[in-house]
């Protein structure tokens, strides 16, 4: 089976002649590195991936080969390394834009990864086996709930899995656990893990827009500056403006594009693909590639048009009519999920974390990049004061045709975990739109029964279906 399976499995993701056979050496020596057997790899291609992706389309098997592309380059850090390519890592979530500036600026002199998401991404999404790596360790007990990010960036390095990068830059503006993560990696586990943190406090008045706050815009735009500036000081690769213009149109082009397809899943009956499906698509806008947009982009427009060509032809996941949930981050890292509802005739349609507001489609100033970036930080429903955050969504969720709102998979998470309860209260009363809750964990399915959270989607499901019922 061996080198079969891994052959199977490039095939699968559209990987064809010359670029099949150089590539599968590199696949092979990743897969080993981050913990899959050949075994692992044959259930993914028979079993899991048939189950829960559609790659029929290719589009899908386009997107997948992208994060298989960057995952082969996270593997290969420790080579790029020893060449005297220096590594910066970051963390989801972040703006891209930073990190992508910092590839524009030194090519491979410098590498970026997200080792932590690629991992959970590629694992559970693809391989259902990320689990290993999100163990609960001696400093990161049951007794106290932790992101699986955090505990899998820990465990990789304690694993030697990843390489000590030069610096990490962790955006602290939406996760507090990221930063005292690489604290305890560096205590702990790794002296030179070295790291440098931007956050800003979460201190304004409920209800105030925070993107028109002035002097809080500028504050952590000049946060974001000077971090990049003290970054190009570890890496000797300085970031200029015309790096920063570069990243930013090279985002915009793409969220712009994404939006399109939000729109075209999100409203058309029957819809075309799952969300499962379209969250591939819109997590890359969380986090950096370093090899930057254009696998991604190239699987986006793929996309794009298979979906408007099913939109046409009347192809759905499930029969029109069928209800329709939007999500905060549909969990696609559990793909069993998604599929739990579509087994419901439910259809999970959109992410609003990945659903851009209209100022944020709109504004761009590469005059001043860094507060361009720092405006649409806050111009988004993420890290901004709750009832800002439920006034964006409920604008977001004016454009879309939905039956409901599911929230949930972040009890873990002292942010997430805490305001979501009361905040998707404003949303509903706001919107008329039902909004349900699941407890569980975004990224690892080990900590409760899948079966109790089968039983809450089939009840949720069966509520969708008897209020559509009365409703015609």
């Amino acid at each position: 089976m061996g080198a079969l399976a891994h052959r199977n499995f490039l095939k699968l993701l559209d990987f064809r002649g010359e670029e099949l056979e150089s590539f599968l050496p590199r696949w092979e020596a990743a897969a080993e590195k981050i913990g899959l057997t050949e075994k692992d790899v044959d259930f993914a291609v028979q079993e899991w991936i048939p189950a829960y992706w559609d790659t029929s389309l290719r589009g899908v098997r386009l997107c997948m080969a992208a994060y298989i592309r960057e995952l082969v380059e996270m593997c290969s850090l420790d080579q790029w390394k020893k060449a005297g390519s220096k590594v910066v890592y970051g963390i989801m979530p972040s703006q891209p834009v930073c990190y992508r500036a910092i590839k524009f600026a030194g090519g491979d002199k410098v590498k970026i990864s997200y080792p932590d998401f690629l991992m959970a991404s590629v694992l559970n999404s693809f391989f259902n086996r990320a689990d290993p790596l999100m163990e609960d360790t001696t400093v990161m007990t049951p007794r106290c709930r932790h992101c699986g990010l955090n505990k899998l960036r820990l465990n990789a390095r304690r694993q030697d899995r990843i390489v000590s990068p030069d610096v990490v830059w962790n955006w602290g503006l939406y996760c507090n656990e990221g930063p005292k993560t690489e604290e305890l990696i560096q205590c702990l586990e790794d002296p030179k893990w070295s790291y440098i943190t931007t956050m800003v406090p979460h201190d304004q008045a409920y209800g105030s827009h925070e993107a028109d706050n002035e002097e809080r815009v500028q504050y952590l735009a000049a946060q974001l500056e000077y971090a990049q500036k003290k970054i190009g000081e570890i890496t000797g690769v300085p970031v200029e403006r015309e790096h920063m213009c570069q990243a930013i149109e090279e985002y915009h082009s793409y969220i712009v594009r994404l939006d399109y397809l939000n729109h075209l899943v999100g409203n058309a009956d029957p819809q075309p693909i799952t969300g499962n499906e379209i969250t591939l698509f819109g997590a890359p806008t969380g986090m950096a590639f370093d090899t930057g947009f254009r696998y991604l982009r190239e699987a986006l427009e793929t996309m794009i048009r298979e979906v408007e060509a099913r939109i046409a032809a009347g192809i759905g996941v499930l029969p029109k009519g069928a209800p329709k949930l939007g999500c905060h981050f549909i969990p696609f890292c559990l793909p069993w999920v998604d599929k739990a509802f579509l087994d419901q005739g439910v259809s999970l349609s959109f992410s609003t974390c990945f659903a851009f507001s209209k100022e944020q489609l709109n504004f761009i100033d590469c005059k001043n990049p860094y507060y361009t970036v720092a405006k649409h930080w806050y111009q988004g429903a993420n890290a901004v004061n709750m009832k800002d955050e439920a006034n964006i969504i409920s604008e977001i969720l004016k454009e879309y045709r939905l039956n409901g709102m599911l929230y949930g998979f972040y009890t873990f998470d002292r942010w997430l975990g805490a305001h979501q309860k009361t905040m998707i209260q404003m949303v509903e009363k706001q919107t008329g739109i039902q909004h349900f809750y699941i407890e569980g964990d975004f990224w690892d399915d080990e900590n409760y029964r899948i079966e109790d959270r089968i039983r809450q989607i089939e009840n949720i499901s069966y509520f969708l279906h008897m209020e559509k019922m009365i409703s015609i």
